[in-house]
This record gives C-alpha cells, sequence and structure tokens, in this order.
C-alpha cells in the first residue's frame, strides 16, 4: 500500500507541520489545509507570506529590474522579490513577493508583474496581487500591452501572450529582450527587429541588433545601446535609419509629455522632442538606470542598485533615493552618522534610511568600522587601514599586515587585527592615524587567526578562525583564551550591545543557525535559530535578533523561542546593527533594511496571520481510494481545473459543471511530487501548489 502525505502551499508561504490525533478536510478562512492519511494524520497549514503591505522592516535599495505605470500609480519591481508602488514618484510603499521579479505592465486596469518561478501576479489596484500560472519553464523578462493584450518575451526565443483566456506561450527562431506597442502591432527588439500583430507569430524581421525599442508621436524607435544608432518606423514593418546625437549606454526609452527620454548607464538621460535631435543631461548617479516611464506629469528613471530619479521635463532630474551596489559586511555609528562598509566602499547617513557614497581611495575588500575619539577607522582584507574624521568627506590610508579581519574601538584606543605571514597580527592605535603593532601574546594555537571583534565589559573580545574560543585583553597585546561551549565552530561575528555578548557561529563550510550570548564573556549560552544560517546577531530592546541567508530575521526575547520577522528581501544578510530607535541589516548586493520603533515586534511562525490571495482556495483529501481535490466554493457557472509540473508541463485539465465542486486525481498528477492546480470560472481565478510526498 502506498500513502501519500498531502502539502497545500500558496505560491509564497511558510509551511508548518503539527502531529494530530483527529482528521479534518476543512478549509480555514486563512487559507489553510487540513487534510489526514488513515491512521496516521497531520495537519498541514499554509500560511500566506507574501504581499503583507508595509512590513515592518523596509528595503532601502531594491534592485530594480522593471517598471511602469498607469491607473495613476508607478509600479516597480526587483530582482530580491520587492514590489514598490507610487503616484508621484516620490513616495512609496513595498510589498515582499518572494523570488526574482523580471517586468510589469499596465493595460485592461490590471497591473502584471512575472516572475522567475512559471508564474505571474496580478493585480487592480497595485496593492493586492493575486498569483498566475505562465505555463513556461522560461521566465518572461518584459511585458508589454496594446490591442486588450499582454505580450513578453523571454529568454531562449520564449514569447509569452496573456488575454482572457489566460497565458500561452510561443517558440520563436529570435533572442528578443524587450517589447512595446504601438498603432496595432507589437515590436520587439534584441538580435533582431521583429513585429507581431497577436503576439504568436513573429515576421517582418530587420537585420538589425537593438536593445532598446519605444513608441511615441505616431512612431516606433529602436536604439542600439552599443553605439547609439536608431531606426525608426510608422507601421512596425517597414524601417528608415537615422542619423542622430543620441549618447551610447541608454537601456530604455519612454515616450510622455509630448517628449522621448533615454535613461543609461552612470546616471546617463537624455531628451528629444522628435527622437531625432538629443540633448544629454545627467543624474549625477554611478548607478545604472534601467528603466524610465512617464505619467501623472512626471518621469520616472530606476536604476539596478535600487536609485529613483523623478523629473518634470526630462532634462532636470531630482534624487528620491540614492542605490548601492556593496555587498555589505559591517556597520557603526557616531558622531551623528551611521558608515556601512563592504566589498567595494563605504556608505554614510545621517538618519540610516538616506545614504551617500564616501569611499576611501583603494577601498576595496572593506570588513570591519568603527568609531572612536571623533573619526571612523575602516580596515580591509588587503591589510589597509583608511580613517575619516570628516564622515568620508577625506580618507588616511595606512598599510598593516597582509589581512585585516576586524577593528573596534573602546578604552581610548582603537584595535586592528588579523593576520600577517601566517601568524596572528594586530595594530592599535588612540587616535586612528598613528599606529603600533601589537604583540598578540596569547594566540599561541595553531592555525587560529582573529576574524572578529568587539569591546564590551572593558575588554576587546575576539573570535578565532579554527576554533570556537574567545580572547580578551583590555589594551590589545595580551590576550587570555575563554573556553565556550560546544566543539568546532569559530565565530564568525560578534556584537556587544544592551548589555550582552552575542555572537553567530560558522564551521569550515560556512555559517550555521546557532549563536551563543554572554553577559559577562565568561559564562556563555547556545540557542538554535529554528530555520536557516545566521550570519550576524545582537541583543537591543530587549530582544535577540538574528540575520542570515534568504533575507530572514529571527527575534527572540528569551534566546530559545524564535519569530521570523516579515521578509522584505531574498538577498543573504551579513550584518545586524541597532542605535537607539533604529535598526539595520545589510548584506549581499546592496541590500540595507531599515526600521525604526521603540519596540521589536517578535511575530511567531506558529501564530502568523495569513491573508488569503485568492476569492476562493481548494483542498485535497487523500484518504479516498484515489485524493479528491474540492474547491471551497459551490461554482455557479462552468470552470476549469487544470494541473502544471513546476516546468510548465500540463499534466491534467478537467472542466467542472455548474455546482461541480470537486475532481478526483489521476496518478499522474499524483505522482508528480510537486504540482501547480489553476482553476478558473465564474470570476474565480485561484493558483495553488501541492506537494505529494510517499
Amino acid at each position: 500500500m502506498q500513502i501519500f502525505i498531502v502539502k497545500a502551499l500558496a505560491i509564497n508561504d511558510i509551511i508548518i507541520l503539527y502531529m494530530m490525533k483527529t482528521c479534518s478536510t476543512a478549509v480555514n478562512n486563512k487559507g489553510g489545509v487540513m487534510c489526514g492519511i488513515r491512521r496516521t494524520v497531520f495537519l498541514i497549514t499554509a500560511f500566506a507570506f507574501a504581499m503583507s503591505a508595509q512590513a515592518q522592516w523596509r528595503n532601502l535599495f531594491p534592485a530594480f529590474t522593471g517598471l511602469t505605470s498607469g491607473g495613476g500609480k508607478f509600479i516597480a519591481v526587483s530582482s530580491d522579490g520587492i514590489i514598490m508602488s507610487s503616484g508621484n514618484g516620490q513616495e512609496w510603499s513595498q510589498y515582499f513577493a518572494s523570488g526574482s521579479l523580471h517586468s510589469a505592465a499596465y493595460g485592461n486596469d490590471m497591473f502584471i508583474v512575472t516572475q522567475n518561478n512559471n508564474s505571474a501576479l496580478t493585480s487592480s489596484n497595485g496593492t493586492d496581487w493575486e498569483p498566475e500560472l505562465i505555463g513556461s519553464a522560461t521566465a518572461c523578462r518584459h511585458l508589454s500591452f496594446g490591442g486588450d493584450l499582454f505580450v513578453g518575451v523571454g529568454d531562449n526565443g520564449r514569447t509569452f501572450r496573456f488575454d482572457d483566456d489566460g497565458w500561452s506561450n510561443f517558440s520563436s527562431s529570435y533572442d528578443l529582450s524587450r517589447v512595446a506597442f504601438g498603432g496595432n502591432r507589437f515590436v520587439a527588439v534584441g538580435d533582431a527587429i521583429v513585429s507581431s500583430s497577436d503576439g504568436k507569430g513573429w515576421g517582418n524581421r530587420f537585420d538589425t541588433q537593438k536593445s532598446a525599442i519605444v513608441y511615441g508621436d505616431g512612431k516606433f524607435i529602436a536604439y542600439n545601446s552599443d553605439n547609439g544608432s536608431l531606426h525608426t518606423s510608422t507601421n512596425g514593418t517597414s524601417w528608415t535609419s537615422l542619423t542622430s546625437n543620441i549618447p551610447v549606454g541608454m537601456a530604455s526609452l519612454t515616450y510622455g509629455g509630448g517628449k522621448f527620454v533615454a535613461v543609461g548607464v552612470g546616471g546617463s538621460a537624455a531628451v528629444s522632442a522628435d527622437g531625432v535631435s538629443w540633448t544629454a543631461s545627467t543624474m549625477n548617479s554611478a548607478d545604472k538606470f534601467i528603466e524610465v516611464k512617464f505619467d501623472n506629469g512626471v518621469f520616472v528613471a530606476l536604476g539596478a542598485g535600487g536609485s529613483v530619479y523623478t523629473s518634470g521635463n526630462g532634462e532636470s532630474w531630482s534624487l528620491r533615493a540614492e542605490g548601492s551596489r556593496l555587498s555589505y559586511r559591517q556597520i557603526a555609528y557616531g558622531g551623528g552618522r551611521f558608515m556601512a562598509v563592504g566589498d567595494s566602499g563605504a556608505m554614510v547617513s545621517s538618519d540610516g534610511k538616506n545614504w551617500v557614497r564616501k569611499d576611501p581611495p583603494d577601498g576595496i575588500g572593506l570588513e570591519s568600522v568603527a568609531f572612536g575619539d571623533g573619526k571612523f577607522v575602516t580596515v580591509s582584507n588587503k591589510g589597509l587601514i583608511f580613517t575619516t574624521a570628516d564622515n568620508g568627506e577625506s580618507w588616511r590610508e595606512k598599510t598593516a599586515g597582509d589581512t585585516l579581519a576586524a577593528v573596534a574601538y573602546g578604552g581610548g584606543r582603537f584595535v586592528a587585527i588579523g593576520k600577517a605571514m601566517g601568524f596572528p597580527f594586530g595594530v592599535t592605535s588612540s587616535d586612528g592615524i598613528t599606529w603600533t603593532t601589537l604583540g598578540m601574546t596569547g594566540w599561541n594555537h595553531s592555525g587560529v587567526f582573529p576574524i572578529s571583534l568587539c569591546f564590551g565589559d572593558g575588554k576587546f573580545w575576539a573570535g578565532g578562525s579554527a576554533n570556537r574560543r574567545f580572547y580578551s585583553s583590555t589594551e590589545g597585546s595580551f590576550w587570555s583564551s575563554v573556553e565556550l561551549p560546544g566543539e568546532t565552530e569559530r565565530v564568525a561575528s560578534i556584537t556587544y550591545a544592551g548589555g550582552k555578548f552575542v555572537a553567530a557561529l560558522a564551521d569550515a563550510t560556512g555559517a550555521k543557525n546557532k549563536i551563543i550570548a554572554s553577559d559577562n564573556g565568561v559564562q556563555w549560552n547556545q540557542f538554535t535559530i529554528p530555520q536557516g544560517t545566521v550570519k550576524s546577531a545582537v541583543y537591543a530592546k530587549g530582544h535577540y535578533i538574528a540575520v542570515g541567508d534568504s533575507g530572514r530575521i529571527f527575534t527572540s526575547s528569551t534566546g530559545q523561542d524564535w519569530g521570523q520577522q516579515g521578509m522584505v528581501t531574498n538577498r543573504n544578510l551579513q550584518t545586524v546593527f541597532a542605535e537607539d530607535t533604529i535598526f539595520l541589516a545589510a548584506g549581499a548586493s546592496g541590500t540595507m533594511l531599515y526600521l525604526t520603533g521603540n519596540t521589536i515586534s517578535v511575530r511567531h511562525t506558529s501564530s502568523r496571520n495569513a491573508k488569503p490571495m485568492t476569492a476562493g482556495s481548494m483542498s485535497v483529501d487523500i484518504r479516498q481510494k484515489a485524493p479528491m481535490l474540492s474547491l471551497s466554493f459551490v461554482p455557479e457557472k462552468p470552470g476549469t481545473i487544470a494541473f502544471y509540473s513546476l516546468s510548465g508541463r500540463q499534466l491534467y485539465t478537467k472542466r467542472l459543471k455548474a455546482g461541480e465542486k470537486s475532481v478526483t486525481l489521476p496518478w499522474r498528477v499524483v505522482s508528480n511530487g510537486m504540482v501547480i492546480a489553476r482553476y478558473t470560472g465564474g470570476g474565480h481565478t485561484i493558483v495553488q501548489r501541492f506537494q505529494f510526498t510517499k
């Protein structure tokens, strides 16, 4: 006898599994599906996790990939799972959708956002989003609307179409990157310029490679970012080469307010009244701008690093948010300023929300930063020390050792530690300018080097590279080892705040799901985080806060019971920092998260409230000889239930009559493991994932 467990999953969710003694097949009003298996009964509840409006933490630098406008709103999407909505391009609301988002489009009073996991999201207001199954293993990279159709292009020559009958996709002979609609045709560009009237068949190939396309003032303009060449067409089929002065490096063109506007690399921009004669401008940004749109009398331009700029005329631009592509390692505060350092420089902020680049010369591979004596000091894995007394406007540079891993300030001195000529190495300074080499007495453990450092309780505390020990010293020259609980893990990061030392542990393969904490640096307690890995932890406002891979943030008041905070990125987080009522978490690819408040909300996974993502739901009862899928409502009109594999292959389709609300699942559905079920009919569109496990 084969017994299956079925899990019902929302498109973005957390799954919680409980052992129960009784069984029910009811669907609760939070999207939970209850099912049983003969004598062994499980309750599996799927909590919808995405799209909680305005989560506590805010992602300051989303990695933007697309932008659209319509219905009085701008909608921006990012590769780290963020959807942002704004009416004027200045104030933005955030929603987390999980997975990478590629493109956004508006038409027929509806927004559509495409994802990389064979799905899309739709919304009538830009706030409440519902999942749609695309049915292709290839992502839709760019989407446009026209003639009551959404048409998109993707990798490997795939093209897409969405209409009243749902999604369909097709294979083409072209590698296409962008698509636009004008007149009565869609025009796509990539390795050629091609056009289509219905989004199904593409023809009228024009053998000129282009990277951007726009329709405005009764004509299409196709542009090549490599050489600035332009071609124009009034019908999308016959093309004429233009002699133009548009700058090279533009990534996106739009038309609005009687003007063509282009944006591109290094904050470059250009404006034209006719698409032929262009006037260059700049946004004074190092970001690579990937999209520009017009609505409500304003142009909005987005950068891949999270920059947002607006303009009323396409010529002069106003900064709304400056992006960053640093992979942050550590954050410090002092003198009314925050400083964050990472793999390619430094950022400074007065409020934790608005940041500007303040890179030291040769500031590559910055690992740690500290504030003291009115100065910020940061160290690099190249053995360099950088000091600034004016918040990054000017820097002093000094070479010390082969590799410096950490720096801290306390007791009237800076201490920086690392490695030189295969031995533990350290330097100290009272002013951050003149440095003296430390003896590092006590670092006599073979192969053990300092990799993390903090100051607390009157001493410097360091973590070693090869085993889980701390070393303490009042001035940094003489160190004593302190045995800690556990085996061979190393202390990857250590902080002192709120009267507690807190350290995240790692082994030779990377971060772990454990932290240790102490009130005095001698007696330590070990805590286990429920899932994922932890890169950094801190104690503030009566709570432990831990951050790690995939954007997870956990909090606990005791260290024993942990709750996960609402996610606002899928990027790995490397460090967490608390200063008064401001909390920051930062990490890979420019990720900087911000939270302010006098208290930290601890919300446990097991008590999470969920928001239904559809007008109904589906459940599966597997106590029958053959599993039965049922709707949570009785459909008043005919509908269709279709099942797909995660690669988009259609497994089974069943037409339901009015009043019919269930269907028996064939073996090819149950044996497929993870499937996506899609019901359409009578005003309902429901998409759920189910996992069948033997």
